[in-house]
């Protein structure tokens, strides 16, 4: 298998503006803002659990540092 060479890559080409409609980029920063919330929701669900099995209070101990 051959892959092209570095120098036939268009490495310059940057999407435009123009490329994707506005409604387009109004959904993909609706799901990639609905991502990155979850995520967040995710991980402090899991620090918190962190700090149940390590007996500390207030449970939320590590989890608050990243709602700030």
């Amino acid at each position: 298998m051959e892959f092209p060479r570095s120098s036939s890559i268009n490495s310059s080409w940057k999407p435009s503006s123009s490329s994707l409609s506005s409604s387009h980029q109004r959904k993909s920063r609706v799901v990639v803002n609905d991502y990155g919330t979850a995520a967040k929701k995710m991980a402090c669900a899991i620090l918190e659990l962190l700090a149940d099995e390590m007996k500390l209070q207030p449970r939320n101990v590590f989890s608050k540092l990243l709602m700030d």
